[in-house]
């Protein structure tokens, strides 16, 4: 692990461990969107590292509540960044990463590090085992198989996301027929 890499985690990870919105965003659903971040920038040749360190902030905002989490997180972001001297074309990239991972943003770009960081988050979800039973109890089941394909459209921003998530999503809507 890089140097650089060491010290977003150090910076992002308090914000997520302390997260009473989710006390568990850190070792699940942070750890996931880093993991599928890294795979997803691979297979479509971006750059893998702008990509861990977008994943690593994108939620850092939530420590403040979900409302406006991304903006939020965006600024911290690029403080942050700014301080380490980052170039500033990168903070720029991973600063709008951080801010449009959400589904509204999902075809509002066509920088390809954006889309990446939509679909891991995305991606992610399928196999956060907590997130998925938490959902399930608080959703029923209707509603959980409506959030299931909403998260699937996400995950399918590229076809690489969606050839991650395909086989998990069927097994969950399988499971409810």
């Amino acid at each position: 692990m890089s140097e650089l890499i060491e010290q977003v985690e150090e910076f992002a990870k308090p914000f997520c461990i302390d997260n009473e919105t989710d006390p568990t965003l850190w070792e699940q659903h942070t750890r996931l969107v880093r993991e599928y971040a890294v795979k997803i920038a691979k297979i479509e040749g971006v750059d893998e590292e702008l990509l861990e360190i977008s994943a690593l902030l994108h939620d850092i905002g939530t420590a403040a509540g979900r409302d406006d989490h991304a903006e939020r997180g965006a600024q911290w972001s690029q403080a942050f960044l700014e301080d380490l001297g980052l170039p500033q074309e990168k903070i720029e990239l991973i600063v709008e990463c951080v801010r449009k991972h959400g589904t509204q943003w999902i075809g509002t770009t066509d920088k390809l590090e954006v889309k990446v960081i939509q679909a891991a988050d995305g991606v992610a979800l399928f196999f956060d085992e907590i997130l998925l039973e938490r959902k399930q109890k608080q959703l029923g089941e209707e509603k959980f198989l409506r959030k299931i394909d909403a998260w699937f459209t996400k995950a399918c921003t590229l076809d690489s996301g969606k050839k991650l998530a395909e086989t998990r999503y069927k097994e969950l809507i399988a499971n409810f027929k």
